[in-house]
């Protein structure tokens, strides 16, 4: 008995130690392991590539730094989207260096926390970022905070994102595909047309019909509309034997 209480503990301890982790979705979302919901950052996205949702500059007002969740963007001091760029550092003097690239986004989760941490690398001259993405319920969907917190290490950026679509299931996520509901329908009126189709062509050229005698199962069709009244009337008419409108008879059983 004692060795199943202790399997049991055992158990229950590797379970409780599970590392949470958030997979990757796309570039600006993922699915927390633990089903809390998916983050997704794309209600946050500029509404085209020419220039970056969000700008941060340092405490010295020295460099800037622009960023835009999802795709890739057109700054003025030189990023672009053919460089895949995530995070761009403006320099003074109009200099831009690209500090990581959408593509390799990488999400991670501070296990005391669970905080998620999205990552950028491959910048210019060995440049890389990393996002906190604070969770703010109290915010809107289209409004975040963008915060530079400093460069440490070298060539490294850290940064704070604070919004609602933080969390895990604060802004919907649209997967861009077709519901379970939408393939019946589609399978559904495919098979009908197939259905008539194919059973025209047969009565036509296998037993030479013509006209509407072509119809597979002309006469079921054709009374398929009196049926359905009929089908109308037995659910909605009053169903009673005999009696006055003012009391009801049931049949007695035998």
């Amino acid at each position: 008995m004692w060795t199943h209480f202790v399997a049991v503990l055992v158990l229950v301890g590797r379970a409780a130690s599970q590392d949470v982790e958030c997979v990757r979705k796309s570039t600006c979302s993922c699915k927390m392991s633990d089903e809390s919901g998916v983050i997704n950052l794309s209600p946050l996205q500029a509404n085209n590539k020419d220039e970056a949702r969000f700008v941060v500059y340092d405490d010295h007002h020295k460099y800037g730094y622009a960023f835009n969740p999802c795709h890739a963007f057109n700054d003025e001091n030189g990023c672009s989207v053919d460089d895949d760029v995530a995070v761009c550092q403006r320099a003074p003097g109009g200099h831009a260096s690209i500090c990581g690239l959408q593509g390799n986004a990488t999400f991670t989760v501070d296990q005391a926390t669970k905080e998620v941490n999205v990552s950028f690398q491959q910048g210019t001259g060995g440049r890389s970022s990393s996002i906190k993405l604070v969770c703010n319920e109290a915010m809107n969907d289209s409004a975040a905070v963008w915060s530079f917190l400093g460069e440490n290490p070298r060539l490294h950026y850290n940064f704070r994102f604070e919004s609602k679509c933080c969390c895990p299931d604060g802004c919907p996520f649209e997967n861009g595909g077709i519901s379970a509901g939408s393939i019946l329908v589609i399978v559904f009126f495919g098979l009908i047309t197939v259905y008539f189709v194919a059973g025209i062509l047969v009565m036509k050229f296998k037993s030479g019909a013509q006209g509407k005698e072509m119809i597979p199962n002309v006469s079921f069709w054709a009374s398929l509309p009196g049926l359905v009244k009929d089908g109308f009337l037995f659910v909605f008419q009053k169903c009673r034997r005999g009696g006055s409108s003012g009391s009801v008879n049931y049949e007695t059983l035998q």
